[in-house]
């Protein structure tokens, strides 16, 4: 067992992060950890947080504390080892302190923070789990949320949010990243609305602008999409008339990869109900050894 420092002087290949705490969700996120190190012939780094056992009738709460510990993350290493199958190494990092600080402070330089949540993402986060929802707000890598409707199983498309014709910047980067890397279909879920009417006598018209401005900005965001995966990956997309939250439950199945933009909250989806994987992408993400290597090839 390491502390999360050690384990990140370990090794210069791309590595994953993933918290488990022995729950159902966490152990989903597992799954879809190892699938992701394995594709990345990288390391899974499974991370366990810890605090003494103040409750416990035994008089050494912390070695009852880090024993238990010591068992979950074992654990999550059974779960992973028949996914790896030798093409990641797995790391087990068990260490004291609060479980958010713990995580996110190992997954510095990481490809992916992966976490199970119970809860789900409202427009101002509040109903996303404690330890969960300080991780989003403490990372600076994109962050895979799984809840406890998504299913771990592999990837077939990467999906990326847009509203209006307008994909975030940070979120189109990274998935066109993926989508080229993974040689898989990249959906532009593109979403719009009106809103507010200026009167009934003004809707129709109000509603054919909002709907044309948004094509236009949609048929741009396509353009751009294409250009940056470069024939590597089948590129389709779709403007849908709605609120992204359901548009998105609409759209997405298990099997897909929902790219969201992190400072979003208006397209954030419930991950009470979602049925894949979310990856929130922070705005300024911090460019992975990996990353600064493809970005000055694709510069040539």
């Amino acid at each position: 067992m390491s502390s999360p420092d050690a384990a990140h002087l370990a090794t210069h290949r791309p590595f994953v992060v993933v918290g488990y705490d022995g729950s159902p969700a966490a152990r989903a996120a597992v799954q879809w950890a190892a699938r992701e190190a394995a594709e990345l012939r990288g390391e899974l780094r499974i991370v366990v947080a810890w605090l003494p056992d103040v409750g416990s009738w035994h008089h050494d709460p912390e070695t009852v504390g880090r024993d238990a510990a010591e068992a979950t993350a074992d654990e999550a290493q059974q779960l992973a080892a028949p996914i790896v199958r030798g093409r990641a190494v797995v790391v087990t990092i068990v260490h004291q302190g609060a479980a958010a600080d713990t995580v996110t402070h190992a997954a510095h330089g990481a490809e992916l923070l992966v976490l199970g949540t119970r809860g789900h993402i409202g427009p101002v986060g509040t109903l996303l789990g404690s330890v969960s929802r300080r991780c989003v707000r403490l990372a600076t890598e994109p962050v895979v949320l799984l809840g406890p409707e998504a299913v771990p199983q592999p990837e077939q498309r990467v999906v990326l949010t847009c509203h209006s014709g307008a994909a975030a910047a940070s979120a189109l980067t990274w998935a066109t990243r993926r989508a080229r890397r993974t040689a898989r279909e990249l959906h532009v879920l593109d979403t719009w609305s009106v809103g507010a009417m200026a009167g009934d006598l003004l809707a129709t018209e109000v509603e054919d602008a909002a709907h044309d401005d948004a094509a236009k900005r949609h048929g741009a965001t396509m353009a751009a999409v294409r250009a940056a995966v470069r024939g590597v990956a089948t590129v389709t997309g779709v403007l849908v008339e709605g609120r992204a939250a359901h548009v998105e439950f609409e759209r997405t199945l298990p099997g897909d990869l929902l790219v969201v933009p992190l400072d979003d909250t208006d397209h954030r989806p419930s991950l009470r109900y979602s049925r894949c994987p979310v990856v929130l992408v922070p705005v300024s993400t911090a460019m992975t050894t990996r990353h600064r290597r493809q970005a000055a090839v694709e510069a040539v």
